[in-house]
This record gives C-alpha cells, structure tokens and sequence, in this order.
C-alpha cells in the first residue's frame, strides 16, 4: 500500500500548499476567484 500513502502525502501538501496561497494573497490584499 505504498502508492497509497504517496497519494495521501501528495494531497496533504496540495492542500497546504492552497491554504499558504490563500493566506499569503489575502496579506497582500488580493483575492483568487473561485
């Protein structure tokens, strides 16, 4: 079940990596459309 973890892992920083965009564009002021 290797590829699982891998799948999970990938989708755990996918979804860090969103939540820094969004909070990095929101100190800035900037807001990404939907």
């Amino acid at each position: 079940m290797q590829t699982l973890k891998y799948f999970l892992f990938i989708n755990f920083m996918d979804r860090v990596g969103n939540i820094l965009d969004g909070t990095l564009l929101a100190k800035e002021g900037k807001k990404k459309p939907p």
